[in-house]
Protein backbone atom coordinates (compact mmCIF):
# COMPACT_ATOMS: atom_id res chain seq x y z
CA UNK A 1 0.00 0.00 0.00
CA UNK A 2 1.37 3.87 -1.16
CA UNK A 3 1.30 5.48 2.00
CA UNK A 4 2.12 8.93 1.15
CA UNK A 5 2.39 10.58 -2.75
CA UNK A 6 2.12 13.28 -4.10
CA UNK A 7 3.77 17.07 -3.35
CA UNK A 8 6.26 17.10 -0.14
CA UNK A 9 5.60 20.11 2.22
CA UNK A 10 8.04 22.43 0.94
CA UNK A 11 6.65 21.81 -2.85
CA UNK A 12 3.25 22.60 -1.19
CA UNK A 13 4.38 26.07 0.21
CA UNK A 14 6.20 27.35 -2.90
CA UNK A 15 3.43 29.39 -4.37
CA UNK A 16 5.40 30.71 -7.45
CA UNK A 17 7.32 29.80 -10.00
CA UNK A 18 10.28 31.40 -8.77
CA UNK A 19 9.89 29.56 -5.74
CA UNK A 20 9.34 26.58 -7.17
CA UNK A 21 12.74 27.52 -9.14
CA UNK A 22 14.60 27.96 -5.75
CA UNK A 23 13.81 25.02 -4.42
CA UNK A 24 15.63 23.02 -7.04
CA UNK A 25 18.72 25.01 -8.11
CA UNK A 26 19.33 27.45 -5.07
CA UNK A 27 21.52 24.90 -3.18
CA UNK A 28 22.95 23.92 -6.56
CA UNK A 29 24.00 27.60 -7.34
CA UNK A 30 25.39 27.82 -3.81
CA UNK A 31 27.83 24.66 -4.51
CA UNK A 32 28.60 25.79 -7.63
CA UNK A 33 29.44 29.18 -6.59
CA UNK A 34 31.60 28.05 -3.65
CA UNK A 35 33.73 25.56 -6.27
CA UNK A 36 34.16 27.69 -9.05
CA UNK A 37 35.94 30.99 -7.02
CA UNK A 38 37.85 28.14 -5.30
CA UNK A 39 39.20 27.01 -8.89
CA UNK A 40 39.03 30.60 -9.78
CA UNK A 41 41.48 31.39 -6.72
CA UNK A 42 43.44 28.08 -7.50
CA UNK A 43 44.28 29.00 -10.81
CA UNK A 44 44.15 32.86 -11.01
CA UNK A 45 45.66 35.52 -8.65
CA UNK A 46 43.53 37.98 -9.76
CA UNK A 47 40.42 36.15 -10.45
CA UNK A 48 36.89 38.42 -9.75
CA UNK A 49 34.60 36.15 -7.39
CA UNK A 50 31.39 35.13 -8.22
CA UNK A 51 28.59 35.78 -5.97
CA UNK A 52 24.87 33.94 -6.29
CA UNK A 53 22.98 37.34 -7.61
CA UNK A 54 25.87 37.37 -10.84
CA UNK A 55 25.92 33.14 -11.45
CA UNK A 56 22.20 33.35 -11.80
CA UNK A 57 22.54 35.89 -14.51
CA UNK A 58 24.97 34.01 -15.88
CA UNK A 59 22.25 30.59 -15.95
CA UNK A 60 19.80 32.68 -17.23
CA UNK A 61 22.56 34.22 -20.15
CA UNK A 62 22.82 30.64 -20.93
CA UNK A 63 19.21 29.37 -20.90
CA UNK A 64 18.54 32.49 -23.58
CA UNK A 65 20.87 30.71 -25.86
CA UNK A 66 19.44 27.78 -25.93
CA UNK A 67 15.94 29.23 -26.75
CA UNK A 68 17.54 32.16 -29.19
CA UNK A 69 20.27 30.14 -31.37
CA UNK A 70 22.60 31.79 -32.70
CA UNK A 71 25.99 30.20 -34.92
CA UNK A 72 28.57 31.71 -32.24
CA UNK A 73 29.20 32.54 -28.50
CA UNK A 74 30.28 35.68 -29.44
CA UNK A 75 27.13 36.56 -31.88
CA UNK A 76 25.24 37.06 -28.46
CA UNK A 77 26.87 40.49 -27.58
CA UNK A 78 27.02 41.14 -31.61
CA UNK A 79 25.02 44.28 -32.69
CA UNK A 80 24.78 43.59 -36.25
CA UNK A 81 21.36 43.87 -37.63
CA UNK A 82 22.22 39.88 -38.90
CA UNK A 83 21.67 38.99 -35.26
CA UNK A 84 19.76 41.84 -33.86
CA UNK A 85 20.13 45.89 -33.15
CA UNK A 86 20.46 45.18 -29.12
CA UNK A 87 21.90 42.26 -27.85
CA UNK A 88 20.64 41.05 -24.79
CA UNK A 89 23.31 39.61 -23.61
CA UNK A 90 25.19 43.23 -23.38
CA UNK A 91 22.97 44.64 -21.11
CA UNK A 92 23.43 42.16 -17.95
CA UNK A 93 27.21 40.85 -18.77
CA UNK A 94 30.10 41.85 -20.58
CA UNK A 95 31.29 38.73 -22.85
CA UNK A 96 34.56 38.74 -21.25
CA UNK A 97 33.17 38.41 -18.03
CA UNK A 98 30.50 35.75 -19.23
CA UNK A 99 33.62 33.53 -20.85
CA UNK A 100 35.50 34.21 -17.73
CA UNK A 101 33.14 32.45 -15.33
CA UNK A 102 32.42 29.73 -18.26
CA UNK A 103 36.06 28.47 -18.44
CA UNK A 104 35.90 28.67 -14.61
CA UNK A 105 32.74 26.29 -13.56
CA UNK A 106 33.85 23.85 -11.18
CA UNK A 107 31.55 21.15 -9.64
CA UNK A 108 34.23 19.63 -6.85
CA UNK A 109 37.23 20.47 -5.35
CA UNK A 110 40.51 19.30 -7.85
CA UNK A 111 42.24 18.56 -4.48
CA UNK A 112 40.25 15.62 -3.41
CA UNK A 113 39.95 13.73 -6.06
CA UNK A 114 41.15 9.98 -5.56
CA UNK A 115 40.80 9.19 -9.42
CA UNK A 116 38.76 6.21 -8.65
CA UNK A 117 35.77 7.98 -9.61
CA UNK A 118 34.45 8.67 -12.89
CA UNK A 119 31.92 11.18 -12.18
CA UNK A 120 34.20 12.85 -9.59
CA UNK A 121 34.23 16.50 -11.42
CA UNK A 122 30.54 16.31 -11.10
CA UNK A 123 29.29 14.10 -8.31
CA UNK A 124 28.01 16.55 -5.54
CA UNK A 125 25.53 18.51 -7.99
CA UNK A 126 24.13 14.90 -8.64
CA UNK A 127 23.68 13.72 -5.33
CA UNK A 128 22.00 17.14 -4.44
CA UNK A 129 19.93 16.83 -7.21
CA UNK A 130 19.08 13.86 -6.49
CA UNK A 131 18.12 14.20 -2.98
CA UNK A 132 15.99 17.23 -3.85
CA UNK A 133 14.22 15.67 -6.31
CA UNK A 134 13.04 12.60 -3.72
CA UNK A 135 12.64 15.17 -0.84
CA UNK A 136 10.09 17.34 -2.96
CA UNK A 137 7.87 14.52 -3.99
CA UNK A 138 6.60 11.04 -3.43
CA UNK A 139 5.59 9.00 -6.29
CA UNK A 140 2.15 7.24 -6.32
CA UNK A 141 1.19 3.77 -7.31
CA UNK A 142 3.14 3.62 -10.84
CA UNK A 143 6.89 4.56 -11.47
CA UNK A 144 8.71 3.80 -14.68
CA UNK A 145 12.81 3.24 -15.75
CA UNK A 146 14.12 4.18 -18.70
CA UNK A 147 17.52 5.92 -20.04
CA UNK A 148 17.69 9.21 -21.67
CA UNK A 149 20.72 11.14 -23.15
CA UNK A 150 22.41 14.09 -22.37
CA UNK A 151 23.55 15.32 -25.64
CA UNK A 152 27.27 15.30 -25.24
CA UNK A 153 30.09 14.95 -28.22
CA UNK A 154 33.38 15.68 -26.34
CA UNK A 155 36.00 13.52 -25.64
CA UNK A 156 35.11 11.42 -22.38
CA UNK A 157 35.26 7.52 -22.01
CA UNK A 158 31.82 6.66 -21.17
CA UNK A 159 30.57 8.59 -23.63
CA UNK A 160 27.52 6.80 -25.68
CA UNK A 161 26.46 5.97 -29.14
CA UNK A 162 22.36 4.95 -28.88
CA UNK A 163 20.89 5.31 -32.60
CA UNK A 164 17.29 4.95 -31.70
CA UNK A 165 17.93 8.36 -29.54
CA UNK A 166 17.42 12.07 -30.57
CA UNK A 167 20.67 12.97 -29.75
CA UNK A 168 22.94 10.14 -30.79
CA UNK A 169 26.14 10.45 -28.46
CA UNK A 170 25.60 11.28 -25.27
CA UNK A 171 25.86 10.32 -21.32
CA UNK A 172 23.55 7.57 -20.41
CA UNK A 173 21.27 8.62 -17.48
CA UNK A 174 19.04 6.17 -15.79
CA UNK A 175 15.82 7.77 -14.96
CA UNK A 176 12.95 6.87 -12.46
CA UNK A 177 9.50 8.70 -13.40
CA UNK A 178 6.41 9.18 -11.58
CA UNK A 179 3.57 9.41 -12.91
CA UNK A 180 3.56 12.95 -15.04
CA UNK A 181 6.91 12.68 -15.85
CA UNK A 182 8.39 14.10 -12.18
CA UNK A 183 11.80 13.30 -12.58
CA UNK A 184 12.59 10.88 -9.08
CA UNK A 185 15.91 9.64 -8.96
CA UNK A 186 18.64 9.65 -11.65
CA UNK A 187 21.70 7.55 -12.13
CA UNK A 188 25.23 8.16 -14.37
CA UNK A 189 26.13 5.66 -16.02
CA UNK A 190 30.18 5.88 -15.97
CA UNK A 191 30.96 2.34 -17.53
CA UNK A 192 32.53 -0.57 -15.86
CA UNK A 193 32.29 -0.64 -11.99
CA UNK A 194 34.30 -3.24 -10.56
CA UNK A 195 32.17 -2.66 -7.34
CA UNK A 196 28.34 -3.57 -9.06
CA UNK A 197 26.63 -6.67 -8.04
CA UNK A 198 24.70 -8.13 -11.22
CA UNK A 199 24.37 -6.56 -14.59
CA UNK A 200 24.18 -3.24 -15.21
CA UNK A 201 20.43 -3.02 -16.19
CA UNK A 202 19.61 -5.12 -12.79
CA UNK A 203 21.96 -2.53 -10.89
CA UNK A 204 20.55 0.36 -12.04
CA UNK A 205 17.34 -0.68 -11.36
CA UNK A 206 17.52 -1.92 -7.49
CA UNK A 207 19.77 1.23 -6.94
CA UNK A 208 16.49 3.32 -8.40
CA UNK A 209 13.88 1.91 -6.50
CA UNK A 210 16.00 2.02 -3.27
CA UNK A 211 12.79 3.45 -0.60
CA UNK A 212 10.06 2.82 -3.21
CA UNK A 213 9.56 -1.16 -3.13
CA UNK A 214 7.12 -3.04 -1.06
CA UNK A 215 4.61 -0.08 -0.88
CA UNK A 216 2.00 -1.35 -3.45
CA UNK A 217 3.55 0.56 -6.34
CA UNK A 218 4.33 -0.81 -9.72
CA UNK A 219 7.46 -0.78 -11.99
CA UNK A 220 7.46 -0.49 -15.50
CA UNK A 221 10.63 -1.58 -17.76
CA UNK A 222 11.36 -2.23 -21.16
CA UNK A 223 13.59 -4.97 -22.50
CA UNK A 224 17.03 -3.42 -21.85
CA UNK A 225 16.01 -4.16 -18.19
CA UNK A 226 13.14 -6.83 -17.96
CA UNK A 227 14.26 -10.46 -16.86
CA UNK A 228 12.82 -13.04 -15.19
CA UNK A 229 15.25 -12.83 -12.35
CA UNK A 230 14.75 -9.38 -11.87
CA UNK A 231 11.10 -10.00 -11.53
CA UNK A 232 11.29 -12.49 -8.80
CA UNK A 233 13.73 -10.35 -7.10
CA UNK A 234 10.99 -7.75 -6.96
CA UNK A 235 8.09 -10.16 -6.15
CA UNK A 236 7.27 -8.14 -2.96
CA UNK A 237 6.17 -5.47 -5.62
CA UNK A 238 4.79 -5.36 -8.84
CA UNK A 239 6.83 -5.29 -11.88
CA UNK A 240 5.36 -5.03 -15.46
CA UNK A 241 7.63 -4.92 -18.84
CA UNK A 242 8.67 -5.96 -22.54
CA UNK A 243 10.96 -8.41 -22.32
CA UNK A 244 13.60 -10.25 -25.15
CA UNK A 245 12.37 -13.35 -26.45
CA UNK A 246 16.20 -14.90 -25.68
CA UNK A 247 16.06 -13.94 -21.70
CA UNK A 248 17.75 -16.49 -19.57
CA UNK A 249 14.27 -17.94 -17.88
CA UNK A 250 12.49 -17.52 -20.61
CA UNK A 251 9.84 -20.63 -21.01
CA UNK A 252 10.10 -22.49 -24.27
CA UNK A 253 5.88 -22.63 -24.50
CA UNK A 254 6.42 -18.84 -25.41
CA UNK A 255 8.96 -18.90 -27.85
CA UNK A 256 8.41 -22.45 -30.17
CA UNK A 257 4.74 -22.10 -31.11
CA UNK A 258 3.86 -20.14 -34.17
CA UNK A 259 0.68 -17.82 -33.35
CA UNK A 260 -1.61 -16.36 -35.49
CA UNK A 261 -2.52 -12.20 -35.49
CA UNK A 262 -4.94 -11.72 -31.66
CA UNK A 263 -3.24 -15.09 -30.77
CA UNK A 264 -1.59 -15.14 -27.13
CA UNK A 265 -0.27 -18.23 -25.27
CA UNK A 266 0.86 -17.47 -21.23
CA UNK A 267 2.82 -18.92 -19.29
CA UNK A 268 3.43 -18.48 -14.76
CA UNK A 269 6.15 -20.29 -13.46
CA UNK A 270 6.58 -21.50 -9.92
CA UNK A 271 7.14 -18.62 -8.40
CA UNK A 272 4.38 -16.66 -10.08
CA UNK A 273 6.19 -14.64 -12.68
CA UNK A 274 3.76 -14.44 -16.08
CA UNK A 275 4.93 -14.45 -19.65
CA UNK A 276 2.85 -13.74 -22.10
CA UNK A 277 3.25 -13.52 -26.10
CA UNK A 278 1.05 -11.66 -28.24
CA UNK A 279 1.07 -11.76 -31.74
CA UNK A 280 -0.27 -8.26 -33.34
CA UNK A 281 1.58 -7.13 -36.19
CA UNK A 282 4.90 -8.26 -34.32
CA UNK A 283 5.12 -10.68 -31.47
CA UNK A 284 5.52 -9.30 -28.53
CA UNK A 285 6.76 -10.61 -25.57
CA UNK A 286 5.68 -9.52 -21.71
CA UNK A 287 6.64 -10.05 -18.53
CA UNK A 288 4.04 -9.41 -15.12
CA UNK A 289 4.01 -10.33 -11.30
CA UNK A 290 0.37 -8.72 -11.06
CA UNK A 291 -1.15 -10.10 -14.69
CA UNK A 292 -3.11 -12.80 -15.58
CA UNK A 293 -3.67 -13.71 -19.18
CA UNK A 294 -7.11 -11.72 -19.60
CA UNK A 295 -7.64 -9.23 -22.77
CA UNK A 296 -8.99 -5.70 -21.94
CA UNK A 297 -12.42 -5.07 -21.98
CA UNK A 298 -11.71 -2.09 -24.92
CA UNK A 299 -10.06 -3.99 -27.01
CA UNK A 300 -8.92 -7.25 -28.04
CA UNK A 301 -5.16 -6.49 -26.58
CA UNK A 302 -4.08 -8.15 -22.97
CA UNK A 303 -4.49 -6.09 -20.09
CA UNK A 304 -1.10 -6.22 -19.70
CA UNK A 305 -0.41 -4.71 -22.71
CA UNK A 306 -2.82 -1.93 -21.80
CA UNK A 307 -0.76 -1.09 -18.83
CA UNK A 308 2.18 -1.18 -19.79
CA UNK A 309 1.16 1.17 -22.32
CA UNK A 310 -0.20 3.61 -20.03
CA UNK A 311 3.02 3.53 -17.78
CA UNK A 312 5.67 3.59 -20.65
CA UNK A 313 5.05 7.08 -21.37
CA UNK A 314 6.88 8.85 -17.95
CA UNK A 315 10.00 9.21 -19.03
CA UNK A 316 9.33 10.21 -22.31
CA UNK A 317 7.02 13.79 -20.60
CA UNK A 318 10.08 14.53 -18.22
CA UNK A 319 12.61 13.99 -21.75
CA UNK A 320 10.02 16.31 -23.56
CA UNK A 321 9.74 18.67 -21.46
CA UNK A 322 13.39 18.58 -20.67
CA UNK A 323 13.87 19.59 -24.37
CA UNK A 324 12.21 22.87 -24.01
CA UNK A 325 15.14 24.29 -22.61
CA UNK A 326 18.47 22.92 -24.51
CA UNK A 327 21.12 23.98 -24.13
CA UNK A 328 24.24 21.92 -26.30
CA UNK A 329 27.30 23.97 -26.96
CA UNK A 330 30.85 23.75 -25.90
CA UNK A 331 32.37 25.05 -23.16
CA UNK A 332 35.64 27.62 -22.79
CA UNK A 333 37.73 24.62 -21.16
Amino acid sequence: MVHKCGSEEPAMAASSVSGCYSLYVDTILDHVVVETNRYGRQKNQVWKEVDEAEFKVFVALCLRMGYVKLPELRNYWCSSGDFGDAPICAKYMSRFRFEEILSHIHLNDNNRNTHDDRLFKARPVIEIFTSICGKLFRPSRKICIDESIVPFRGRIIFRQYIPNKRHRYGIKVFKLCAEGGYTWRIQVYAGKDPTRQGSVAQSAVMNLVDGLLDQGRTLFTDNWYTSVDLAEVMLSSNMVGTIRRNRVGMPKLTKNRKLKRGEKVAVQNRKGVVIIRWKDKRELFMLSTMHGDSRSERTDKPTIVHAYNEGKTFVDTSDQMASYSPFVRRTCK
